[in-house]
């Protein structure tokens, strides 16, 4: 599967729920290193789901939101609804479905890390 066909991919929690859309990847630069290039590879760290992707892009899912008040109150709402699904966390991957192995109210926050979406 390419990582391409995650995008707009349905979340299936583990309670059987459809409750979310696949909007982005995580990456960290932490796999192994090059030849060619003299640098680490990228390792996909977790799926970003639901809603605020958009905010998320922009930079308004950190705690402190700056920016126009008509952009950065309703974005950082969104973004901050955003989830961010742990790649361990995942037990199934299909065309246009993802199964994870909790629920999907116990995800963390995109936004920030360790932060629990409210």
């Amino acid at each position: 599967m390419r990582l391409a066909e995650l995008a707009g991919a349905r979340l299936i929690d583990s309670t059987g729920r459809d409750v979310a859309t696949v909007h982005d990847l995580r990456l960290s630069q932490d796999g192994p290193v090059h030849e060619a290039t003299a640098r680490a590879a990228y390792r996909v760290r977790g799926l970003v789901v639901g809603p605020g992707h958009v905010g998320l892009h922009m930079g308004y899912g950190g705690r402190e939101v700056a920016g126009p008040a008509l952009l950065s109150g309703p974005l950082g709402r969104l973004a901050k609804r955003a989830r961010l699904v742990d790649w361990s966390l995942i037990e199934e991957l299909s065309p246009g479905r993802v199964r994870i192995s909790c629920a999907y109210d116990d995800l963390p926050s995109a936004g920030e890390p360790g932060e629990r979406a409210t």
